[in-house]
């Protein structure tokens, strides 16, 4: 190697270490990144404030499912969000004396929401994403859980985001309840990325207000430059179940996410 190429090499290594120290520094220190030798992350572990278990959620897709990671927007169901930690903040902090509930995550990617919300209330969590993602959650769900839980407590699903999507789901999920106490959703909605699939997510939201009005559904967004949030919020305020869209105040250390509570029409 000549003593270009070696110079070359070594500024690539170091920008490359340095891309990944920041996207470390993007996680509270409470959730730890764990990364192979060659600096690829492979698992995020986090402990999760007056929780004594420890969640390892794998980030390593099978090699059939890595394809598709770069021909669309499901590389993004590998990352822990901001949106998704400060809505389960919120959630904690003001739902916290009730138990026995049943929690649908959309679009949930790691699903720390949910995770986090089982772990914590016991509740019954279905998560939901796009394949190859729900065999990731499920095999996630087992190692944090255990095999005797999933399908019981907390389960995973493919979710189409339209009408009859949910009413698929409805089948699908085998809880007791053909309803959902809460439906959350993070950082779902973003055009550069995600173009205009929020209009379906719109869709989706208005038909479960439809089936459950006092479903507590809770958006949580991180506003970018362009991102269409406005468009989505316009659209849930003008749909047929939704009576009300209404932004919370939440405190949160990262004042970019925003948070929005929509009402069904009871």
């Amino acid at each position: 190697m000549t003593e270009t190429e070696t110079l070359e090499a070594t500024n690539t290594k170091k920008v490359e270490e340095e891309e990944d120290s920041d996207d470390d520094e993007d996680y509270p220190r409470w959730i730890r990144s764990i990364r192979s030798k060659t600096g690829l992350e492979t698992a995020i572990e986090i402990d999760w404030p007056s929780s004594s278990q420890t969640l390892t959620l794998s980030t390593c897709m099978e090699p059939d499912d890595i394809a598709p990671m770069f021909d669309g927007t499901q590389w993004a169901g590998t990352r822990v969000w901001r949106s998704s930690i400060v809505a389960t903040q919120y959630l904690l902090a003001h739902h916290h004396e009730q138990s026995d509930q049943t929690l649908l995550e959309l679009g949930c990617g790691l699903g720390v929401p949910g995770m986090i919300l089982h772990a914590l209330r016991g509740w019954k969590v279905v998560l939901t994403d796009k394949d190859p993602l729900p065999k990731q959650l499920e095999n996630n769900s087992k190692t944090n859980f255990g095999e005797e839980v999933y399908g019981a407590q907390i389960q995973a699903h493919e979710l189409d985001w339209s009408r009859d999507g949910v009413q698929e789901l409805m089948k699908k999920q085998y809880f007791s309840s053909q309803q959902f106490d809460f439906v959350v959703n993070c950082d779902c909605v973003y055009e550069p990325l995600y173009g205009e699939s929020w209009k379906l997510l719109v869709e989706t939201m208005d038909e479960l207000l439809r089936i459950n009005p006092q479903t507590v559904m809770i958006t949580s967004l991180e506003r970018r430059k362009a991102d269409g949030v406005d468009k989505f919020l316009k659209a849930l305020e003008q749909s047929d179940h939704i009576s009300k869209v209404e932004r919370l105040d939440f405190e949160t250390d990262w004042p970019e996410v925003q948070l929005y509570r929509v009402y069904g029409c009871l």
